[in-house]
């Protein structure tokens, strides 16, 4: 998919250099603001764990737990629907953070590409 954001009009490249901070600055903000969200996610992930935990050990009767030990506590985590529902939040925040990872890595590229297309338009590779 075209996005001009990311693409380079070699025909307008003191435009694309004069941009090309601004870009930088919005994408690594949205960057870390993923990263903080997803953060943000896997940890209350980690206390759901905990939580669901001490409710497995508190509760053995009521879950019909006869052995209490790691394993099978662990298993009575990842089949409880909170978990899987915070688990899904991991995986959304995880995905929009790499997609917001990928964007910042195509601006760094795109200034390369700047970098390099002045060096040709200076070595009249574009003259007729």
């Amino acid at each position: 998919m075209f996005d001009p954001e990311f693409s380079l009009d070699r025909f307008n490249l003191e435009v694309e250099a004069e941009r090309q901070a601004d870009l930088m600055r919005k994408y690594t903000k949205r960057q870390g603001r993923m990263k903080s969200l997803l953060k943000k996610a896997q940890k209350d992930l980690e206390v759901l764990e905990g939580e669901l935990a001490e409710e497995y050990r508190r509760n053995k009767k009521i879950y019909g737990i006869q052995k209490d030990t790691d394993q099978v506590i662990f298993r009575l985590i990842k089949g409880d629907p909170k978990y899987e529902i915070q688990f899904k939040e991991v995986m959304k925040y995880q995905m929009l953070y790499e997609d917001a990872k990928s964007a910042v890595d195509s601006i760094v590229e795109k200034g390369w590409m700047i970098k390099e297309m002045v060096k040709l338009w200076l070595n009249n590779y574009y003259s007729t």
